[in-house]
């Protein structure tokens, strides 16, 4: 019996011996802040920490080979303003039929909308775990992410100046960045900050889960610690941004003009009104977009930037523009809106909308992706839907009109240059055609559980509904169409007076030159 415990107890110290630093690892990976723990969500393991760290080997190598080419930029598409007053209608009630079928447009938009910066009261602070204290030192800085206040511990080492942006001292301060933030906790710190925010989605691939943090608010939130970390210059900030991103696998690149650098970013859908790049097909094939997250400068002067035809290993994922929200502390309002079926509220969360206002001017679809967060949403919703229900409005087609009704008359009419979510819309009282048609769509998907498209046309945006069995369809009088073997039926939540199949000859007659397709909500407070 004592020949075969010593072996026995030598095998498992061993073992141990081996198997701890793996542990560690684990550890560091999965380690989430004890205060602010998110159930239910799958928060990493040694596998995607070990793909990280392989990638985290490549760029050191790859750095090496920084070369800056000129290279000429092209401009995107700028929308035109969709304008309220660009037509009148007065024969609503005779307009002539007219069917379109969906042409794609290749108009765009603009967007230079702000909303003020909450007051610091309102900022719900978080402290890391002290591990991160352990492993970094006592240095640190503070970064206001909307409405949470997060506190990160550094390398003082990473504080090291970058002064100039000729190739090598990028090389150079990119090395340090690779010295002081991989061979240190940094990057997980802000990873277990991101997983509480819920700023990153995970994945199912084969018995792993896999890690994706192509989520804009990620991209935000490196952007205001580099921000922090390197408060008077500029560029510092710019090559701390790309570094990250690069090795939380997001395609971006350097770009330099004159005495400036900027970032160029991948995203999955396309930025208006501003410069981009088109990598060759030997690279990635990505268009790539001149962007500067805190909007200190006018970029429409640069034509030609330098930077370099290298990929970065593994930073090949876009940015996803129309990525879930963060999860961060709320700040809920009451709003009331008037009109002649009764006087609903919504409860509107305030702490959202700089996390609107810093979206780059995109599709409109994008904007009608963010639905409304759970507790406006449902507010809002079950006041209508009891309404509608006093008002003995039961048939799709009343209820129908009864939203119609409620977007036509609840809101002044006022111009913008972007379209704007559901929730900017109920904060803000007033709107145009196209953030209209997002919560029309949005409310009708909810209360209705019926699929909206949205019509563009030249200088106006309206929706069609789905029709289903048992809804009322006259072709001579109500205005059609099909989509995607579906017909759909006009509705306008802009032109006052309007009800359901009813659509302005003017606007009608016109070309239409996009459907965009509404999706549906994935939390629907009521099920008809």
């Amino acid at each position: 019996m004592k020949t075969f415990t010593l072996p026995l107890l030598l095998f498992i110290a061993a073992s141990f011996l081996i198997i701890s630093p793996f542990k560690s690892v684990a550890q560091i990976a999965t380690k989430n802040i004890p205060k602010h723990k998110v159930a239910n969500v799958y928060t990493g393991d040694n596998a995607m920490y070990t793909l990280n760290k392989h990638s985290f080997k490549a760029e050191k190598a790859c750095v090496d080979h920084f070369v800056f080419e000129k290279k000429q930029l092209e401009t995107s598409a700028t929308h035109k303003i969709y304008r309220n007053d660009m037509f009148s209608c007065k024969d609503i009630a005779n307009c002539k039929v007219h069917k379109h079928e969906p042409l794609v447009s290749k108009s765009n938009k603009t967007s230079t909308y702000s909303f003020p910066i909450i007051k610091k009261e309102t900022i719900q602070d978080i402290e890391p775990d002290c591990f991160y204290t352990q492993q970094l030192g006592d240095n640190s800085v503070y970064v206001e992410f909307y409405s949470m206040g997060l506190t990160f511990y550094y390398d003082e080492k990473i504080l090291k100046e970058l002064k100039d942006i000729d190739a090598e001292s990028i090389r150079s301060f990119w090395m340090l960045l690779y010295d002081t933030v991989m061979d240190t906790e940094f990057l997980p710190q802000i990873w277990d900050y991101a997983q509480q925010m819920e700023l990153v989605n995970y994945e199912q691939v084969g018995n792993e889960y896999k890690g994706d943090w192509t989520s804009w608010g990620y991209c935000i939130l490196i952007h205001k610690i580099g921000q922090q970390l390197y408060p008077s210059n500029l560029n510092a900030q710019k090559v701390f941004t790309c570094f990250m991103l690069n090795q939380s696998g997001i395609a971006c690149k350097i770009a330099k003009h004159e005495n400036r650098l900027y970032l160029l970013l991948s995203t999955n859908y396309e930025i208006y009104s501003t410069k981009y790049l088109k990598l060759d097909q030997k690279i990635d094939g990505n268009v790539y977009y001149l962007h500067n997250f805190d909007n200190e400068e006018d970029l429409a002067h640069i034509q030609e930037v330098s930077t370099y035809s290298l990929k970065h290993y593994n930073a090949n994922k876009q940015i996803n523009l129309a990525s879930k929200l963060p999860k961060i502390a709320p700040n809920y309002i009451e709003k009331t809106y008037c009109f002649d079926k009764g006087n609903p509220k919504a409860t509107v969360n305030t702490s959202m909308l700089p996390y609107y206002a810093e979206l780059p001017a995109t599709k409109i679809e994008v904007y009608s992706k963010i639905a409304l967060p759970a507790n406006g949403d449902c507010r809002l919703i079950s006041e209508l839907s009891n309404m509608m229900e006093e008002h003995k409005a039961f048939e799709e087609e009343d209820r129908i009109n009864f939203l119609l009704n409620f977007m036509q008359n609840a809101f002044e009419q006022e111009d913008d240059t972007r379209p704007f979510c559901a929730e900017e819309t109920l904060y803000r009282s007033h709107s145009d055609c196209e953030d209209r048609s997002i919560l029309f769509a949005l409310l009708v998907n909810q209360i209705i559980g019926l699929d909206v498209i949205g019509l563009e046309y030249d200088n106006h945006v309206a929706t069609a509904v789905e029709w289903k069995k048992g809804m009322a369809l006259d072709t001579k009088k109500m205005h059609t169409l099909n989509h995607k073997g579906k017909t759909y039926i006009a509705c306008d939540p802009t032109k006052s007076g309007s009800t359901y199949g009813q659509m302005c000859s003017t606007i009608w007659a016109k070309e239409l030159l996009k459907v965009t397709n509404f999706e549906k909500a994935n939390n629907p407070c009521i099920h008809p």
